[in-house]
């Protein structure tokens, strides 16, 4: 019986040679919802992870190698921390950055990918949504730090990558997307602001909107920029791993 047990469950991200293992303690998992199949059975979590990238509802999976046995999930069951630990009962494997071929960077906790074709905003999001992600908020200066010498190595030349931020026709006021809470964030000198410069936001002329941007030009600092939505950018997509 399981009921009063805790359990020590453990998130496995794997991005090519990169394995990544998290521990959290969940009371009773099998009181969670949001399960999915479950099999039995299993020599390998291996087979478990094969499973669920066959499944497109799954987003984590839990597998005993005690029992052999494998769940599957489609939301984000463990809270975890970035510590690796040595395994105990049961692993647990997020599959976002591997189905995706995101990239696992462990120093922000966060699953990236950079798209190189170009799409307009909307387009941009519903691509990253479709991967169980969304366009990349650039609302630390860690992250900012992580992507300067990233970008510099893929061009010297004028760049713009739609970011996920927007701002309403005849304000400069612009938001970040409540991505974890479904809330907006106003973007201010605390969470990314001032990567737009010493002349801070501009006036949002566009009508319907501006959505914000990341661009370089002749390979200067990149900051944020203003875009009308419909214009056709290069775009970033990040999984936050919370």
């Amino acid at each position: 019986m399981f009921t009063l047990f805790m359990w020590t469950l453990f998130f496995k991200c794997v991005i090519g040679r990169l394995t990544v293992v998290h521990e959290t303690s969940v009371s009773d998992i099998l009181t969670i919802d949001g399960r999915l199949r479950a099999f039995q059975n299993f020599d390998h979590v291996d087979q478990c992870t094969a499973e669920c990238s066959l499944e497109s509802q799954c987003v984590s999976l839990a597998y005993s190698p005690a029992t052999g046995s494998c769940q599957l999930y489609k939301y984000d069951v463990a809270n975890f921390t970035v510590d690796v630990i040595t395994q105990k009962q049961t692993i647990f494997f997020k599959v976002v950055c591997e189905r995706h071929d995101y990239t696992y960077i462990r120093s922000l906790n966060v699953c990236m990918k950079m798209y190189h074709d170009e799409r307009t905003s909307d387009e941009s999001r519903d691509t990253c949504k479709e991967d169980g992600a969304d366009l990349l908020r650039i609302d630390t200066s860690a992250k900012m730090a992580y992507l300067k010498p990233v970008l510099a190595h893929i061009s010297n030349e004028d760049y713009g990558y739609y970011l996920g931020g927007y701002a309403v026709e005849g304000s400069n006021e612009y938001q970040w997307y409540g991505i974890d809470t479904g809330v907006d964030v106003p973007i201010d000198r605390d969470n990314g602001g001032e990567l737009w410069g010493h002349h801070g936001a501009p006036v949002c002329i566009h009508t319907g909107g501006c959505c914000l941007s990341l661009q370089s030009h002749n390979g200067s600092t990149p900051l944020f920029a203003r875009e009308d939505c419909t214009t056709q950018l290069m775009f970033i997509c990040a999984k936050e791993l919370f």
